[in-house]
């Protein structure tokens, strides 16, 4: 009995409690970079009769890449096989109006990081292949400029984005006539939104032997890096 007097009193009292008045807003840092990374995503690709044929076609491509990889320092962790397909080759006929099997294709893609943005063109001169042969080669599908201290720029960003939040608080509080009581609520509203990748467009990359090569040069432009965070502020 005494249980259920003890449950009803603290029913009533909670039924009459105030409620909490809250201030919410949302807070915002960013601030731009030039990136100081890259990671150029590609596909090493080969075809021939048979499938033992074609996989061993785009080893021999593979150990090319590793040659260049070696060149310019690129640690194994830098590295990454994110896709590897094997499939046959159809031919459609149409008198018989049926596909036919005409050889096999290996695909195998690749993520490589290269640290220093600056060398990203001087890494894609040397990916060269002979252009002779059809049966082989690497396609650049795409390269995302990023960077190396995101991590942190991201913390630093926050910290900003609180302060703005507050200041927010502030002025909507002195607006408003009330008095700021205590932080009630911090939410972070998760991470940077991730980087556009570059042109889908594939590159086929062919010799240069006996022309005049130019360096390619390449436009990293800048990364936004944005934070936001919810806060609610306790007034008076």
């Amino acid at each position: 009995m005494k249980n259920i007097i003890f449950l009803f009193i603290l029913l009533t009292t909670n039924a009459f409690a105030e409620p909490i008045r809250l201030i919410n807003v949302l807070g915002e840092a960013s601030k731009s970079f030039e990136p100081d990374m890259a990671h150029v995503n590609l596909t090493l690709w080969s075809k021939a009769e048979n499938a033992k044929m074609a996989q061993s076609l785009n080893q021999i491509q593979y150990e090319q890449l590793k040659k260049t990889i070696d060149t310019h320092a690129i640690l194994s962790s830098e590295i990454q096989t994110t896709g590897y397909e094997l499939n046959p080759d159809y031919f459609y006929d149409p008198k018989t109006t049926s596909n036919k099997i005409v050889g096999y294709m290996v695909n195998q893609n690749i993520q490589i990081t290269i640290k220093n943005s600056k060398k990203v063109g001087k890494f894609l001169d040397d990916l060269v292949i002979d252009s002779k042969n059809l049966k082989t080669g690497i396609n650049i599908q795409n390269i995302i400029w990023d960077l190396e201290k995101r991590d942190e720029i991201s913390k630093s960003l926050l910290i900003d984005a609180v302060k703005n939040a507050f200041e927010k608080v502030q002025v909507l509080a002195k607006a408003s006539q009330v008095k700021i009581k205590n932080l009630y609520q911090l939410t972070p509203q998760g991470a940077s939104a991730p980087l556009p990748p570059g042109p889908r467009e594939s590159m086929m990359l062919k010799s240069t032997a006996g022309l005049m090569a130019q360096a390619t040069s390449l436009f990293t432009g800048e990364i936004k890096v944005v934070e936001h965070v919810a806060v609610s502020y306790e007034i008076e």
